[in-house]
């Protein structure tokens, strides 16, 4: 049979090994967390610049329009002013009736123009909005996913090992006091 001092030591051998065993195990799993942490917060980010990307494209697609619509009514303007015009030639009106008529023509094609820009504008305005007030809720949503790991303590493992072989050492010396 083993002497006590052996059985002793042995026990004292594995409660340090113990008190490593859950101190790595601990490491382990705090950086397990944080790297779930970044993952999670890349996803979102990514989700983001992803919706922001389409976002874009649909304001640019829309601001295309927007341009053929201008490039139509500048077209149709120019065709109802030379209506304007060929009418009044043909009926040998002249003046400022005519120069009225062909005025309220291009007003209205620049009228048409102007709304939308503005429109345009607006709709820019609004997506920057939007792009902006989804970048702050990625951001909100990343604080909380990052919260601060604990990792394990050091002086932790070492006081719980320090702590076991104590135990140990006063079970020992225990029964034969």
């Amino acid at each position: 049979m083993c002497e006590p001092t052996t059985l002793m030591a042995v026990s004292m051998g594995l409660s340090a090994m113990q008190a490593g065993s859950k101190y790595m195990a601990e490491k382990d799993a705090a950086k397990s967390q944080r790297r779930s942490q970044e993952e999670a917060m890349e996803a979102n980010l990514k989700a983001n610049a992803e919706q922001a990307d389409i976002a874009r494209q649909d304001e640019a697609k829309a601001e295309e329009a927007s341009v053929r619509s201008q490039k139509d009514a500048e077209i149709k303007s120019k065709q109802d002013r030379a209506k304007i015009a060929t009418a009044a030639g043909e009926a040998g009106v002249t003046g400022n009736s005519v120069n009225l008529l062909l005025a309220d023509a291009q007003r209205q094609m620049l009228g048409f123009k102007e709304t939308k820009l503005r429109e345009t504008q607006l709709n820019a305005q609004a997506t920057t909005n939007r792009l902006n007030t989804s970048l702050s809720n990625v951001k909100a949503t990343n604080r909380n996913i990052n919260k601060p790991v604990r990792g394990p303590s050091g002086m932790g493992a070492l006081l719980s090992g320090a702590t076991d072989i104590a135990s140990t050492y006063r079970g020992f010396k225990s029964p034969t006091s």
